[in-house]
């Protein structure tokens, strides 16, 4: 006779559970999952918890700076939290991950979402809530394969089984992207630039004006729009041999024309960058800038954005994976409209007046 490894009663010959039992431990393990989840989330949206990490990073020198007595007290509640969940949780690691990876991601997005550009200070209390947590170090055997894009494009690898996984992981996740582009806006605003290598990557473009700063930079494909036109309907009519090899064709009809327009692709995978000034691509067949004051229109698609030039076709540019597209839009609109700013202060309406006699 078996025994049910969940009540320790016999479970039957050849079995060690009763479905019963399995089927209640399995919606505890879920439950467990979902509250993990929830747990990550709130406290990535305590701001008092991300504030007091952000001014420990601050004065940080090593990790092992990061602590103080008032993050002891903030953090105890949430690690008791999290220990008695990942306990009830089992030992699916990979399914722990996944829950604290959407609790962080979640928040993150929320915030990036609701609140106002996110400041330096702000996306670091943020980014670093995971190391001041302190998960255990049981996580560190974790060992995935991620895919994903950051910001020198589209990758896939495979995290060594050193790492922490839940960190790694946050690097790929649209949380992480929100919030640096959230950040990315602030700069704009604050004209302020970062030379942190985790948001600008070495820019591969030879930038025209000495103030020009690289904001983000990525790769992407290169599309355009394109017309073609066809007859359709058409008919030679009847041919009548009037010699040998000589004919002579009559009533024939030209038939009307249609024209089709499509997305094509005009360049495979290239370097794409926002700086202070321009957009720049780089690809084997098309390579140009487009000055942000030549800039009348831009489009927000799925998976890319568009860039309309003055008398110049749209430009788009596709595969901005893990919802990149909607903040890219976001950036761009934020650049073009800090350059409306400057060109009206530069270029001020001149005021006329009109003498009455």
């Amino acid at each position: 006779m078996g025994i049910c490894k969940y009540c320790g009663t016999s479970a039957g010959m050849f079995r060690d559970e009763h479905p019963d039992c399995a089927r209640k431990a399995q919606n505890e393990r879920a439950t467990a999952l979902a509250s993990l989840t929830e747990v990550m989330k709130q406290a990535v949206l305590d701001k008092r918890i991300s504030c007091e990490v952000a001014t420990l990073y601050r004065a940080a020198k090593t990790e092992a700076d990061m602590t103080s007595p008032t993050l002891t007290a903030l953090m105890s509640e949430l690690q008791s939290k999290l220990n008695r969940l990942i306990k009830a949780a089992g030992n699916d690691k990979k399914a722990i991950f996944d829950a604290i990876l959407a609790g962080w991601s979640e928040a993150a997005l929320q915030r990036a979402k609701t609140e106002p550009p996110l400041s330096p200070d702000e996306r670091e209390g943020i980014w670093r809530i995971i190391a001041a947590l302190d998960l255990p170090h049981s996580f560190c055997g974790i060992s995935l394969t991620t895919s994903g894009v950051n910001i020198n494009g589209p990758y896939c690898r495979s995290l060594p089984a050193n790492s922490m996984g839940v960190a790694a992981g946050i690097a790929i996740s649209e949380g992480a992207t929100a919030v640096d582009f959230s950040n990315l806006v602030w700069m704009v605003r604050n004209n302020k630039y970062s030379n942190d290598p985790q948001i600008i990557a070495p820019c591969p473009f030879v930038l025209r004006d000495k103030d020009e700063h690289a904001i983000w930079i990525s790769r992407c494909e290169l599309m355009q729009e394109v017309t073609t036109s066809e007859y359709v309907g058409v008919y030679g009519g009847p041919s009548v041999r009037i010699a040998s090899g000589l004919w002579w064709r009559v009533g024939g009809a030209r038939g009307h024309r249609e024209v089709h327009s499509s997305i094509q692709p005009m360049d495979e995978m290239g370097d794409f960058a926002i700086t202070t000034h321009a957009v720049y691509f780089g690809g084997k067949r098309c390579n140009f800038r487009i000055p942000f004051t030549k800039v009348v229109k831009i489009n927000s698609y799925t998976d890319s954005v568009g860039i309309c030039k003055d008398a110049g076709k749209e430009q788009i540019f596709l595969t901005m994976a893990n919802g990149s597209a909607y903040y890219v839009y976001n950036l761009l609109e934020e650049i073009t409209h800090q350059h409306r700013q400057q060109e009206a202060a530069a270029n001020p309406p001149i005021r006329t007046f009109k003498l009455e006699i």
